[in-house]
């Protein structure tokens, strides 16, 4: 393997070496060739576009002066994407380890060429029909998968918005935050004369769930789509249970007084806690008025009505479940410290 890497160099070596360039221009006029004055040099018109009434100069564009390795046609062409032997993430051949042929790339930026173990998160059968089928209800998913994402999310997205650029009517659209992106949680109740956003529409009964929701979107999603949604997450995802529980007990008034506590724990029964596991009773908890619990940094508590909004650690395991539960639609645990495997690097014979 080595010396099929050493061979490859030195052809490409010797190739650059015969390459033959043209010899250099000398750009000082000579006294024979005529000096152009600004009369007599002629520049082109401006064109006015039809949308905007300022003139936009528009200059000659040589596209065979566009030239390099990844240049086809006089074109850049990055080719098609390959899967990581390892991983099987989708990457392009650009991003390959430098020492590694084409014909055989190994990726590092993904899982540090097989040395990190991410496990599968197993898909539910209703969803990956939603996203390959050809129903209109399956169209209707796909060009409103975020929005129904979002409508389902546990927490909000907290975001310092550059809203001139979000707003702007010409151009490519273009999404310009500044500072970090946070995710945030609220109380079990709204505060009084405010409507149920994220995580409190789960208390409600499933038909004004899924009208709260469609209304949120101005009903560019179905209630019948949502509706089926809910009761699939209602039956598979942890937290929808859990949050169910509290609607099918009826705690009245109590409430506001109740607690969910999500516990930070990277370990269980001091055995590393494996990613995309399932998140177990002693994590999640309904605290009732008068249990108390011992709360560590990181922990999530969900008050029973409160106006504060919670900002949640990154750094917690149920970071990601909360937010995007079509990724995670059992609830599996998302990243956190130490929740991956390793192996060794593989050999240069490997």
């Amino acid at each position: 393997m080595q010396q099929l890497q050493q061979q490859l160099q030195d052809e490409e070596h010797n190739q650059r070496e015969n390459e033959v360039y043209p010899p250099l221009e000398d750009p000082r006029p000579s006294a024979n060739d005529q000096v152009p004055t600004i009369e007599s040099v002629t520049l082109p018109s401006p064109t006015t576009s039809k949308k905007t009434k300022n003139p936009v100069a528009r200059m000659s564009f040589q596209q065979r002066s566009i030239k390099g390795i990844d240049i086809k046609n006089h074109r850049h062409h990055v080719g098609a994407m390959i899967q990581c032997p390892f991983c099987k993430a989708w990457m392009w051949i650009q991003e390959r380890v430098k020492r590694t042929p084409k014909k055989a790339p190994q990726f590092s930026v993904c899982c540090r060429r097989g040395q990190i173990i991410l496990p599968d998160i197993k898909p539910l059968p209703r969803l990956l029909d939603l996203v390959s089928g050809t129903a209109r209800e399956n169209k209707n998913f796909r060009q409103n998968v975020r929005k129904i994402n979002a409508a389902l999310s546990f927490t909000s997205m907290g975001v310092k918005l550059n809203n001139e650029l979000a707003n702007a009517r010409n151009g490519v659209y273009t999404y310009q935050i500044h500072g970090v992106v946070v995710h945030r949680m609220g109380s079990l109740l709204p505060i009084d004369g405010q409507p149920e956003q994220f995580a409190q529409i789960y208390i409600r009964d499933p038909q004004f769930q899924a009208e709260r929701r469609a209304g949120i979107f101005e009903n560019s999603i179905t209630v019948t789509l949502l509706r089926e949604l809910q009761e699939l997450f209602e039956e598979m995802n942890v937290f929808c249970r859990t949050f169910k529980s509290i609607r099918q007990r009826d705690y009245g008034d109590n409430i506001e007084s109740l607690r969910i506590h999500l516990k930070a724990k990277p370990r269980l029964n001091g055995q590393r806690q494996r990613q995309y596991d399932l998140p177990t009773s002693d994590e999640i908890a309904v605290l009732i008025p008068g249990q108390e619990t011992i709360a560590a940094p990181r922990d999530i508590i969900i008050e029973g009505k409160s106006g504060n909004l919670m900002r949640i650690d990154q750094r917690h395991i149920m970071y990601d479940p909360l937010q995007y539960i079509l990724l995670h639609p059992r609830g599996e645990n998302g990243w956190t410290f130490k929740t991956y495997q390793k192996r060794p690097p593989p050999t240069q014979c490997e």
